[in-house]
C-alpha cells in the first residue's frame, strides 16, 4: 500500500481558494493508516429500518369497553431525551409527566405567532438558545409588522443559535433583512414576493414569482417556499457570519449591494430597473461576454453577472475579504470573492441562490434555482457571465480536454451550514454510501464524515463533508478515476481512532458505480434496556388506545464560521435539516418496571414500538395501580423529533362499574372514513337531555370550527365535517381531532385529513 498524507481543514472556508488564506486553527497533516477499499456494485442498496410492534395482549372484541378518560398532545422530544404518559387504573386518568424543558409563555406565545409548519423548527432552535436570546428573539417575532412574521420567524428557526449569540450579529438583522426583501421587491418587475394567509392563519407562507421566457413566451413561475426562505430570505450565504456593523459600514448586505455604488461603479437596484424576465431560459449553456453594455431587455440574471462582474474587476489582492460589502468596495477578488458577491447581489434581487464548491480542485462558484438547479459564475478578473455553463467545473470528461481537471466532489453549501453533493452534474460521478454504527450495531446519527481525495496538480486533501441521518447513513456522489479516503468523529468515538488518521475506501473509482462501506465505532449509545414479555395476568383491566405518529425529525450538524478575514477567533455553529417524515420508539411498562427504567435497569415490556411512522393500537393492561408509556429518542445522539399522540383509556364495565353508569354514559362512537379527503362523519350518542359541544381541533390543541354547540335529545348524531375552518379555507393536510364535550364527558377522536 502506498503512503498518503493530505492537510485537513476541519471545515473549508467558502471563498478559500485560488491564492485565499485556508488554514484554520486546526490543520493539521493527515496519515493514511491502512486500505480498506471495497468493491464498486452497480445495484443500488437501500437500508431501510423495518418497524416493529410487539404487543403482550391480544384485543378482545366482545367487552363493551366503556370510555374513562382522554389526551392528545404534540410535542418535540430532543436527542437523548423521552416524554412519558401515566395511567392511573385507581383514578382512571391520564397524566402527561413533563420531561422535556419546557419554553416560557413569551417564547411559546411568539412561536404560536408564527405559521404552523415553522412552530417546531422554533421550538428546536429555542431551546438550543440561552433564556435571555430567547426572550429577545420572541419579542422580535411578536412586534414584527404582520407581512414579515414569517420571514422573522423563519430567520429566528433557522440561524443557527451561535451565530443568534453571536458578539458580532445584531438581533436586530433580522427584522432589516425582512424590509428590505419586501422594499427591493417594490422595484422589481420579473420578481414578486406573494403573501399567502396572515397571522393568527396556521399555513400562511410566502414565496416569489418571477417572469421567465420559455420558447419565446413569457411565462409565471412560482418558487416553491422551501427555496424562497432559505436561499432568498436567509441572511448567511456560506461561511461568513451575517453582521451590519461598522466592518460592513453600518449595512445589511442586502441593502448596500442592491443601492450603493463607489462612484463610477454601477448600482444594481438601478440596472434592474424595467427588467421583465429574470431568465430566457435555455438547455445549453449561455456565456456573455465582460464589458457588455447594460441594456433593459436582458435578462435579470444577464444584469446581476454583469454588475458583480463590473463591481469586483481586478484579482485578489491584500486582504482577501469574505464580507459582500467589502468585496464589492475594495473591488478586487478571485473566485471565491466572486462568488460571495454574486450570491449576495442574486439573493439582493430576488434570485435563489446557492454557493457551489469543488474546494479541492481550488475552485468555487454559484447556482441559482429555476425549475431545478442551474450553474451561474463570473470569470475572475472582469470576466464573462456564465449561465447553465456545467464546463465552468473545467472536468475533463465535461469539456473534453485532455487537460482538465480529475473532479474529486463538487457540493452545495446551504445557508445554515448544510452541505450535498452535486458532483454528477459537473464530472462522471460515483456514488458512495457510508454507514456508521456502534459497538453494538445501533446506527449513530450526526456523525461527521469527512472525504478526501488524491493530491493532483490542483489541489488535494478535504473534498466534502457529511454527517450521518438518523438511521446512520451518509451519501455523496463522488468523481471517477479518483482514490478517496475518509475519516469518521462521533461523540462516542472516531474511527479510525487517532484524530490525524484516515483509511482509504476507494481505489480509482468508476464512473456510475456504487460503494458500500460500513464502519464500527468503540463507543456505544446508551439506550433504554426494554426486555419483551408476555405477562401471565390475563384480567382484562383496562384498555389503551395509543396512536402515535411522528411527522417530521430535525438532523444536525456544523460548520465553521468567520466574522472576518482571518478571523482569530472562528466558530462552529449547528444547523438543523428538516426530515418528514420521522420515526420514533416506545414501551409501555408497569410501576415497578418505570423505577427501573428511571434507575437504568432492564425494563420489561409487554408492548414495544421500534422506528415506528404512524401507529395506533389497544394495548390490553392486567390489574395494576398505574402504568406507563415512554416515547423515547434516546437512540438519537443528536436528531430532534417531533411527535404526535392520542391517548384515550377504556375500563372494562365488568370490573365494578355499575350498569347505571353505563347506560347514562356519552359515547363519541367514531370517525368514517379516517383519513378523509373530502368530508368525514363524526357519530356520537347522547343518553339524555344535554348541551353539547362538538369541535374540531388541530394538534397543538387550537380549535378550528365548532360543529354543535347546543342542547341536544337522547339519540344517536352524526355531524359532518368537511376540511374547512370556521371562515371556510380548506385547512391543510394533517392530523386533528373530533372532540365531545358535555357536562361531566369529554371525547376525543383522532383523525387524518388529505387534500
Amino acid at each position: 500500500m502506498r503512503s498518503f498524507a493530505v492537510i485537513l481543514s476541519l471545515f473549508i472556508i467558502s471563498g478559500s481558494v485560488e491564492g485565499r488564506d485556508i488554514t484554520t486553527l486546526e490543520e493539521r497533516e493527515m496519515r493514511c493508516v491502512r486500505d480498506e477499499s471495497v468493491a464498486p456494485s452497480f445495484i443500488k442498496r437501500e437500508v431501510i429500518p423495518i418497524p416493529r410492534v410487539t404487543l403482550g395482549y391480544e384485543l378482545k372484541d366482545t367487552i363493551n369497553w366503556v370510555y374513562m378518560d382522554s389526551l392528545f398532545i404534540h410535542c418535540v422530544i430532543p436527542s437523548g431525551e423521552s416524554v412519558i404518559f401515566s395511567f392511573d387504573t385507581e383514578t382512571d386518568t391520564i397524566e402527561f409527566i413533563e420531561i422535556v424543558e419546557s419554553l416560557s409563555d413569551l417564547v411559546q406565545n411568539a412561536i404560536d405567532h408564527a405559521p404552523l409548519w415553522l412552530r417546531d423548527d422554533l421550538v428546536d432552535n429555542f431551546r438550543r438558545l440561552p433564556s435571555d436570546y430567547q426572550d429577545t428573539y420572541a419579542d422580535i417575532i411578536l412586534n414584527a409588522p404582520d407581512a414579515w412574521v414569517d420571514e422573522i420567524a423563519y430567520q429566528v428557526a433557522h440561524v443557527s443559535p451561535e451565530i443568534l449569540i453571536d458578539t458580532s450579529f445584531n438581533p436586530e438583522l433580522v427584522t432589516v433583512n425582512a424590509h428590505y426583501l419586501y422594499k427591493n421587491d417594490s422595484l422589481l418587475s420579473y420578481a414578486d414576493i406573494i403573501d399567502y394567509g396572515l397571522p393568527g392563519d396556521d399555513d400562511y407562507y410566502s414565496t416569489v414569482r418571477y417572469k421567465a421566457l420559455e420558447d419565446g413566451d413569457t411565462v409565471e413561475y412560482e418558487l416553491s417556499p422551501e427555496y424562497y426562505y432559505m436561499y432568498i430570505v436567509h441572511p448567511e450565504l456560506s461561511d461568513e457570519s451575517p453582521r451590519m456593523d461598522s466592518y460592513v459600514y453600518n449595512r445589511f448586505w442586502r441593502d448596500y449591494l442592491f443601492y450603493e455604488a463607489d462612484s463610477g461603479y454601477p448600482v444594481l437596484s438601478e440596472k434592474l430597473q424595467g427588467v421583465k424576465i429574470l431568465w430566457d431560459v435555455a438547455d445549453t449553456a449561455q456565456v456573455y461576454s465582460a464589458g457588455r453594455d447594460f441594456d433593459s431587455t436582458d435578462c435579470a440574471l444577464d444584469i446581476i453577472g454583469n454588475w458583480a462582474s463590473e463591481t469586483v474587476p481586478e484579482l485578489a489582492m491584500g486582504n482577501r475579504p469574505i464580507q459582500p460589502n467589502v468585496i464589492a468596495h475594495e473591488h478586487n477578488g478571485n473566485c471565491g470573492e466572486d462568488q460571495d458577491v454574486l450570491q449576495a447581489a442574486a439573493r439582493a434581487a430576488l434570485v435563489s441562490a446557492v454557493a457551489t464548491m469543488d474546494i479541492a480542485e481550488d475552485h468555487v462558484w454559484c447556482e441559482f434555482y429555476y425549475k431545478g438547479w442551474h450553474e451561474y459564475q463570473i470569470d475572475r478578473g472582469h470576466g464573462v457571465t456564465h449561465i447553465n455553463d456545467f464546463r465552468t467545473s473545467y472536468d475533463r470528461d465535461v469539456t473534453g480536454s485532455p487537460g482538465g481537471k480529475e473532479v474529486s466532489s463538487v457540493w452545495n453549501w446551504r445557508s445554515d451550514g448544510f452541505g450535498w453533493t452535486v458532483t454528477e452534474k459537473y464530472s462522471k460521478s460515483c456514488s458512495l454510501q457510508v454507514y456508521v454504527y456502534d459497538c453494538n450495531g445501533v446506527p449513530v446519527d450526526g456523525a461527521r464524515i469527512l472525504v478526501y481525495g488524491e493530491s493532483s496538480p490542483w489541489g488535494g486533501g478535504h473534498t466534502t463533508t457529511g454527517f450521518t441521518d438518523a438511521n446512520g447513513r451518509c451519501d455523496f456522489s463522488l468523481g471517477n478515476r479518483r482514490d478517496f479516503y475518509v475519516h469518521i468523529s462521533s461523540s462516542i468515538g472516531d474511527y479510525p481512532e487517532g484524530e490525524d488518521e484516515i483509511v482509504q475506501i476507494i481505489s480509482g473509482s468508476q464512473d456510475g458505480a456504487h460503494y458500500y462501506k460500513a464502519f464500527y465505532l468503540t463507543g456505544s449509545i446508551q439506550l433504554p434496556k426494554v426486555r419483551f414479555i408476555s405477562p401471565s395476568d390475563s384480567i382484562y383491566a383496562r384498555k389503551l388506545n395509543i396512536s402515535i405518529s411522528a411527522p417530521s425529525l430535525f438532523e444536525h450538524g456544523y460548520a465553521r464560521a468567520r466574522r472576518k478575514t482571518l478571523d482569530p477567533a472562528p466558530f462552529y455553529h449547528t444547523y438543523s435539516d428538516k426530515k418528514t417524515p420521522g420515526s420514533i420508539n416506545f414501551f409501555v411498562c408497569d410501576e415497578t418496571n418505570y423505577s427501573s427504567y428511571i434507575a437504568g435497569d432492564e425494563v420489561e415490556s409487554p408492548a414495544i414500538g421500534d422506528n415506528i411512522t404512524d401507529e395506533s393500537i389497544s394495548f390490553i393492561t392486567p390489574n395494576s395501580d398505574k402504568w406507563y408509556l415512554v416515547v423515547s429518542n434516546e437512540d438519537m445522539l443528536t436528531t430532534t423529533k417531533s411527535v404526535d399522540l392520542s391517548l384515550v383509556m377504556y375500563k372494562n364495565p365488568e370490573l365494578g362499574i355499575y350498569e347505571e353508569e353505563v347506560a347514562h354514559r356519552f359515547n363519541l362512537e367514531g370517525v368514517i372514513p379516517n383519513p378523509f379527503i373530502k368530508s368525514t362523519a363524526i357519530k356520537y350518542e347522547v343518553p339524555a337531555t344535554s348541551r353539547i359541544h362538538v369541535g374540531i381541533y388541530d394538534i397543538s390543541g387550537r380549535l378550528i370550527k365548532t360543529l354543535v354547540e347546543e342542547p341536544q335529545q337522547p339519540g344517536h348524531y352524526t355531524v359532518t365535517w368537511n376540511g374547512k375552518d370556521a371562515v371556510g379555507r380548506t385547512v391543510s393536510s394533517g392530523i386533528y381531532f373530533a372532540r365531545l364535550v358535555t357536562e361531566g364527558y369529554e371525547a376525543t377522536r383522532r383523525m387524518v385529513f388529505m387534500k
